[in-house]
């Protein structure tokens, strides 16, 4: 089957009416399909980063924000590097190769999820492979201008763009209802806290039994929930009691701080204490989730469409070195452009991959808070 066209030329309209068009259309199909997947496996972290906590991931705050950071970062650098490939390999090479190594980080982080010892630097490196997802956009759009004649191209990009950028609402809209199937992979509990009723379990408790639950925690773990209460209130406390004790100043907190602190921290972490504090408390709430589905569920389209890309592409011959393209790089205008565009889809991009966790730490200790995952397609829509 041979990759490369042996004749194009789409601005001749008998020709374009007799063979272009059919080719051409078929190309924009293909390919606005496999940069829809290119986008939704790009922001999966962005959602699976919100629910790490609640499996027992003992991330920070930061390190669920650098998990949604990371692929926007990569994606940057690989569509520099995409802006190099199309003259070498062509379409048909790209789209098949590009789609079938978003397997990695499919597969990769489903497997990972189901390790609730995986390390951070695991999951950042696996970040890094979602921007494979993101880097697409810098061939496939040259690509397919190619394919159209001039009066056409507007068209066919805006309708690539368009719909390829909706593949950032669809990771975000799908993810609530795959996480309730069992794609691959045992179910794993899911723990949240109630931060009204986390109030009622300490107003019910006796600062004894608060003082003494605390004091069995490692140091480490009581810093890191004292933390999550202005440092005004802890030093407050602190010199009220005259004393540096952890759990000496968590026990003689105020009851909404008290619980604040704990409803913040860690939902595993959280569970123990409350659990200790009143075993038959209303507070803490399990249930099965497949977070791993996630992941999963982009494999059979990426294999898919991977295997349709191969059969159904074929590629433009273009002669360009990668010499002359480095010339973009002296010119100012590129520069400008550049500066416009972070500030533009860099907003959009950026702000759709932080809007979960935005959500969870902004909100998520109010009473009947919102699930960050049921809000968080709106913001990429």
């Amino acid at each position: 089957m041979k990759t490369w066209l042996e004749k194009w030329n789409p601005e001749d309209e008998a020709y374009w009416n007799s063979d272009g068009s059919k080719i051409a259309w078929r190309t924009l199909i293909i390919t606005t399909i496999t940069l829809t997947l290119s986008f939704a496996s790009w922001f999966m972290m962005s959602v699976i980063a919100v629910k790490l906590p609640g499996l027992g991931f003992s991330f920070s705050k930061d390190q669920l924000f650098w998990l949604t950071a990371i692929p926007g970062l990569a994606a940057g650098l690989l569509r520099i590097i995409h802006t190099f490939l199309l003259p070498i390999f062509g379409t048909r090479h790209i789209v098949s190769f590009a789609t079938a190594i978003k397997l990695i980080p499919v597969i990769g982080i489903g497997f990972a999820i189901m390790n609730v010892n995986t390390p951070f630097w695991v999951f950042a490196v696996l970040a890094f492979t979602t921007g494979f997802g993101g880097g697409d956009f810098s061939s496939y759009m040259p690509s397919t201008s190619l394919f159209f004649p001039q009066r056409l191209k507007g068209t066919a990009l805006g309708i690539q763009a368009g719909i390829g950028n909706f593949g950032v609402s669809l990771a975000q809209f799908v993810t609530p209802l795959v996480i309730s199937v069992g794609i691959f992979g045992a179910s794993t509990v899911f723990t949240s806290i109630d931060p009204k009723e986390t109030i009622t379990v300490f107003k019910n408790s006796s600062v004894q039994k608060q003082k003494e639950v605390f004091a069995s925690l490692d140091t480490e773990v009581q810093a890191r929930i004292l933390s999550n209460v202005k440092k005004n209130i802890v030093d407050s406390v602190s010199t009220a009691v005259n004393s540096q004790d952890n759990s000496v100043i968590f026990s003689s907190l105020p009851l909404k701080a008290k619980a604040k602190a704990i409803a913040n921290a860690n939902p595993k972490l959280a569970e123990k204490v409350l659990n200790d504090l009143s075993p038959e408390n209303s507070a803490v709430k399990n249930k099965p989730i497949y977070l791993q589905s996630a992941a999963f569920w982009f494999a059979p389209f990426l294999i898919l469409m991977a295997f349709v890309s191969w059969f159904y592409l074929r590629s433009i011959p273009m002669k360009a070195s990668v010499k002359e393209q480095l010339d973009i790089f002296s010119n100012k205008h590129t520069w400008y452009c550049t500066i416009t565009y972070v500030m533009t889809f860099g907003t959009f991009a950026g702000l759709s991959a932080a809007f979960p966790l935005m959500i969870k730490f902004l909100y998520g200790d109010f009473p009947n808070a919102p699930d960050p995952l049921v809000y968080a397609f709106y913001r990429s829509s």
